[in-house]
């Protein structure tokens, strides 16, 4: 019974890894395919987007140079980017193991746990993309002047 529970919490449907459809990556190996185009394809334009708002908003540049800028400043810090990912990654997983626990030993508090991670999280990733754009481009400010 507590592995049918926790294989229903990793992953609802019949067993293993399903997607929308409810078929599993085994019978649909072209699902995984299509997994890795989406990311391939979303990376470039993530790096565009990463520091473009702050560029644009706070440094005032012009949105097509903070698009290509963000780009570059992404490209030359790829090993901190990994770095970062990775760390994102871990924590994210530890986080879903807390919740696994507490939602075997009371389904509630997986409940909670689950709904609180969101809140703790989110503001933590939005403050890191402050700190990462003050390492690239150093110290802007919604005050700077021209």
């Amino acid at each position: 019974a507590p592995q049918q529970r926790i294989g229903r919490i990793i992953a609802p449907g019949n067993a293993g890894f399903a997607n929308g459809a409810g078929e599993t990556l085994d019978a649909n190996p072209s699902f995984g395919l299509a997994v890795l185009v989406v990311v391939v394809g979303f990376t470039p334009l993530a790096m565009a987007y990463w520091f473009a708002p702050l560029l644009a908003a706070w440094g005032k540049v012009p949105a097509v140079k903070a698009l290509f800028f963000s780009y570059v400043a992404c490209l030359r810090n790829w090993r901190a980017f990994l770095v970062y990912g990775l760390c994102l990654m871990l924590l994210t997983q530890a986080a879903s193991i807390v919740v696994i626990v507490f939602d075997l030993a009371l389904p509630i508090l997986g409940s909670l746990a689950a709904l609180a991670f969101p809140v703790v999280f989110m503001p933590v990733v939005f403050a890191s993309l402050y700190a990462n754009t003050t390492d690239v481009f150093g110290k802007i400010t919604p005050d700077e002047q021209d």
